[in-house]
């Protein structure tokens, strides 16, 4: 059992070095819901061991039906306890989260991959500790994979 590792996109580790900065990418992005993404939040203590700045890129979780804004609006106090320091949303839904945030927590919207992965490039410092997390159909392992091609 211990040597056995999440497939990816459902929790892998990565020690990476991006454009010569080393950081570790959590890589949840295959899929979300209230319950996984409270999950991966809840981790960000335990996974980033140093304490280093903490940026969560989070993603629409999809079909959950008319207690869709309810369930993204009820995962802020979860950001909030995570002590991610930086946020990025994408998708319809996830903006209402970015607009809550507090102001302590830097963080941005938007629509489009490229746009957020061409943000995120210019803004990731040595030691960075990202989460990425969304539903598949939002398509956020292509940001992952970006980052790990980008060594």
């Amino acid at each position: 059992l211990y040597h056995l590792e999440p497939q990816a996109g459902r929790g892998s580790i990565h020690h990476l070095t991006y454009r010569k900065k080393k950081i570790t990418l959590f890589d949840d992005s295959y899929n979300s819901n209230p319950l996984s993404l409270k999950a991966s939040l809840d981790s960000i203590k335990y996974l980033n061991k140093e304490n280093k700045r903490t940026i969560c890129i989070i993603g629409d979780m999809l079909e959950l039906g008319e207690k869709t804004s309810k369930y993204h609006k009820d995962i802020i106090t979860t950001i909030i306890k995570s002590n991610a320091d930086v946020v990025y949303t994408i998708g319809k839904f996830s903006k209402m989260i970015n607009k809550e945030l507090p102001n302590s927590i830097e963080s941005f919207h938007f629509n489009n991959l490229d746009i957020l992965y061409n943000n995120l490039q210019k803004n990731i410092i040595e030691g960075d500790f990202i989460m990425i997390k969304g539903s598949n159909s939002i398509n956020l392992n292509s940001v992952c994979m970006k980052i790990k091609d980008n060594i």
